[in-house]
């Protein structure tokens, strides 16, 4: 997932078959210790010195946040808090990574109508989401030719797609296929190229 302050954060996979991550492991990047494993947890951001984390329980996210020992910030104990989607107390959903929906996800279901609306298309197996800077951004895909084709969706409140790219062909379902930092949308194309739009 990456570094942030004086932590490496990694996802756990089954296998290399299965793109689902399984949990999280957390490591002092220092030390080199294990801080904390968090099975059945997924990464959704990390915001001023605190990590968000979210599973979906009966197709529905929860979140938790965690404060991590900190030398900078002179902490030592680890402070866990667990909110719903609807708890807006700690404005979880800034985030800056998409939230993925699989097919037996209610969201799914909403999120298909809209490409289905917008798009005419048959969206299947799995879509990542994020409301940013007044966008909508949608990681899709369609069934075609025998494989998958992913495509990025970006459009504004009123609907008008700025953006519709296909993004890769391929055999199964990723995930994390974009993110957003400074104001910038990333991802990448075809496997070799790193793509960049402002937002």
């Amino acid at each position: 997932v990456g570094i942030f302050d004086e932590h490496l954060i990694l996802h756990k996979y089954a296998s290399n078959q299965k793109p689902e991550p399984e949990g999280l492991i957390i490591l002092n990047v220092i030390s080199g210790e294990i801080v904390k494993h968090l099975n059945d947890w997924i990464f959704f951001d990390f915001q001023n010195h605190t990590l968000i984390i979210y599973q979906l329980q009966q197709n529905e996210p929860i979140y938790k946040t965690i404060d991590l020992p900190n030398s900078a910030l002179g902490t030592k104990s680890i402070v866990e808090k667990t909110y719903t989607a609807s708890d807006n107390s700690k404005n979880l959903m800034r985030a800056t990574s998409p939230t993925h929906y699989t097919e037996d996800s209610p969201h799914f279901s909403l999120i298909y109508k809209f490409l289905y609306s917008l798009l005419d298309i048959d969206a299947v197996k799995a879509v990542d989401y994020l409301e940013i800077s007044n966008k909508i951004i949608i990681s899709y895909y369609i069934y075609r030719d025998k494989s998958f084709h992913n495509y990025l969706l970006v459009t504004n409140r009123a609907r008008k797609i700025l953006l519709n790219d296909l993004i890769a062909e391929t055999e199964g379902i990723g995930i994390d296929i974009f993110t957003v930092k400074s104001d910038t949308l990333l991802y990448v194309k075809n496997k070799n190229q790193f793509v960049g739009y402002s937002l």
